[in-house]
């Protein structure tokens, strides 16, 4: 991870903040009013999404592994990489920046849908929910 005094001394704008580590404790308050900036690639199910998401932080990111299903157009933008991400070509950086300013200027909007997203898919009784039944299906399957 690079060094908070590294990453300050090579800020490319004041609007972005580079904050490291985060503890848990304190997530939400950092997310908070933010726009989370994924650059994952081909991530299985980052929690640090859904975790931003919960926040009410839209996210930004490539469309590389989940993060499609993961970010809709009403609570973030999912930009195409632009290269082959199996071999670590340079991504389009361009598409993110756009996107980011979309979001940035839109915030409310897509603070709530991210928000309202969570609500509707992503709580412990819910996902509780949806684990089971495939459990069960899985189960049923193989008697």
């Amino acid at each position: 991870m690079v060094s908070l005094k590294i990453a300050e001394q090579n800020k490319l704008d004041k609007r972005l903040q580079y904050k490291g580590f985060l503890n848990r404790d304190n997530v939400y308050e950092v997310l908070l009013g933010s726009v989370y900036l994924s650059l994952d690639i081909n991530p299985a199910c980052p929690n640090t999404v859904a975790e931003a998401l919960a926040c009410g932080a839209p996210v930004v990111a490539f469309d590389t592994g989940a993060l499609p299903e993961l970010v809709d157009t009403s609570c973030g933008k999912v930009v195409p990489y632009g290269s082959n991400p199996w071999d670590l070509e340079y991504p389009d950086l361009d598409s993110l920046m756009k996107s980011i300013i979309e979001v940035f200027y839109e915030y409310t909007i897509y603070s709530k849908a991210a928000s309202k997203k969570t609500i509707e898919n992503y709580t412990l009784d819910i996902m509780f929910k949806k684990y089971n039944a495939i459990l069960k299906n899985v189960l049923n399957k193989n008697k």
